[in-house]
């Protein structure tokens, strides 16, 4: 790389890395995770090229899905059938504070010349904006806590991952995985604070049982060309070793 290729990775705060895009559900499981361009590169040029957002622009999504994103998305809340839902600025809020205030004036104005006008006082807007972003801001910490667990429960991110660097993107894809297989099994032993459905305690979810997390592992996805894929069989027998070491240390706890 020369000077100018090196630089892309350097972001706004001044540290060299890649751009994450994360999403996931209610239930704080990842649903989509992108860790693929340079660390200077704009949240929406990263987000044009991903494959949500082709499902967005041709309308492929269902309509009751909606994407909770931050103020940097609301450029594409039009051309994505307003299926992504992003706060109100300042600069907007400011505005709708103002119109508030002439518009109270106003109405004042009017009754106190003539008290025989029955004209209902003007509902205030900034208020709604500001309760509309509040509840915006209580979905979107979902994804933060997500971060935040991640960083918590896998000690690689405690500090810069130094591996090559086309390497990368597939280790946070593995972290990911191996969260959601977490929160499946937190589902499982939590099925009343599952939010988006109650699971019933005798019988178990199907997408939360061992067996089910154990078969739908799928060792291959997200795993780059550029190095030497090890054998499945190898692969597997390293896996079910770990798997056979967290059952048992699980039924010391539970015995």
């Amino acid at each position: 790389m020369d000077g100018q290729q090196v630089g892309c990775y350097r972001n706004r705060k001044g540290y060299w890395g890649l751009i994450s895009q994360v999403a996931c559900d209610s239930n704080a499981k990842v649903r989509f995770v992108q860790t693929d361009w340079p660390g200077a590169t704009n949240d929406l040029s990263c987000f044009k090229e991903t494959k949500i957002y082709s499902l967005l622009r041709s309308n492929l999504l269902p309509d009751w899905m909606h994407i909770v994103a931050d103020e940097a998305y609301s450029p594409l809340s039009v051309e994505c059938g307003h299926q992504i839902l992003t706060p109100f600025s300042q600069h907007q809020l400011n505005t709708a504070k103002k119109e508030d205030w002439q518009n109270l004036q106003d109405w004042q104005d009017r009754v106190t010349e003539n008290s025989s006008l029955n004209i209902e006082k003007p509902i205030p807007r900034y208020w709604k904006m500001r309760a509309f972003n509040h509840e915006l801001s209580s979905e979107r910490i979902t994804v933060e806590r997500v971060l935040g667990m991640l960083v918590r429960r896998f000690g690689i991110l405690w500090k810069p991952i130094e591996y090559h660097i086309n390497k990368v993107p597939t280790i946070f894809r593995v972290l990911c995985k191996l969260h959601n297989i977490c929160m499946d099994r937190w589902l499982l032993n939590n099925p009343t604070d599952a939010r988006l459905g109650r699971y019933s305690c005798t019988k178990s979810p199907s997408f939360s049982n061992y067996d089910y997390l154990w078969s739908n592992f799928d060792t291959s996805v997200g795993l780059d060309d550029s190095f030497e894929q090890p054998p499945d069989d190898l692969v597997f027998s390293h896996l079910e070793n770990r798997f056979q070491n967290l059952n048992n240390i699980c039924s010391y706890y539970t015995s």
